[in-house]
């Protein structure tokens, strides 16, 4: 179970990447619309379901991982950033 100091983190990480992508460091076409308000409610949204989604996904797919000797984790990871 991950601890609040890692939920901090994931907020400060997901807030810098996104301040990244809108400042357009790496996407010309993607803009963040409200500030700094919007991009900490966007940083929460990601990270809240990143810690919801990510071990249920990844209970669920263990056999998987088993049978492909942990290359489904690549495919896994894909997946939950598409979310």
């Amino acid at each position: 179970m991950p601890s609040f100091i890692h939920f901090i983190f994931g907020i400060i990480m997901n807030a810098g990447i996104f301040w990244a992508i809108d400042t357009k460091l790496f996407i010309e076409n993607f803009t963040i619309i409200g500030g700094w308000t919007n991009l900490g409610i966007l940083a929460v949204l990601f990270t809240a379901t990143s810690m919801i989604l990510s071990p249920i996904i990844r209970i669920i797919t263990f056999p998987l991982r088993i049978i492909t000797l942990g290359l489904f984790t690549l495919a896994l990871n894909g997946i939950l950033l598409w979310i």
